[in-house]
């Protein structure tokens, strides 16, 4: 009889084997409280255990990036920190929700044009370590 925990979009759940066949047969809801919406760009990683033996989870939102760059200088900076894997300290507000704050890393910069010549980019940060979220 053998457990495993497994992340997925909005649970972390313990899958459970009770008769020895090697299939799961009893799925058991560990964590349900993240806070995630319906938003279709929210996902999760984990668990990973970490050097300190606690497991983590990696909650992740992709972003349109709408009023986050503001001229030509935060657009290298924000292109600078993505090319060299930078992980940094970041605030995000989800309205109606919350704040979460805490280390994390771009792990995807994504850019597109149309044909009027606006620029947008999608911007996806995944948690780099423990996050602390403040609720609005």
């Amino acid at each position: 009889q053998g457990a495993l925990l497994v992340m997925q979009r909005p649970e972390l759940t313990r899958l459970e084997d009770t008769n020895g066949d090697g299939k799961a047969d009893r799925y058991r809801t560990v964590w349900d409280g993240f806070g995630m919406t319906g938003n279709y760009h929210e996902f999760a990683f984990g668990p990973a255990r970490g050097p300190d033996g606690a497991l983590y989870v990696s909650l992740n939102l992709a972003s349109s990036g709408a009023g986050i760059f503001k001229d030509a200088a935060s657009d290298a900076a924000i292109r600078g920190l993505f090319f060299a894997g930078t992980i940094r300290s970041w605030q995000v507000v989800l309205p109606e929700l919350g704040i979460v704050d805490g280390p994390f890393q771009i792990t995807a910069l994504e850019f597109t044009g149309d044909y009027s010549a606006e620029v947008s980019f999608d911007l996806t940060l995944e948690s780099a370590g423990q996050l602390n979220f403040t609720p609005l």
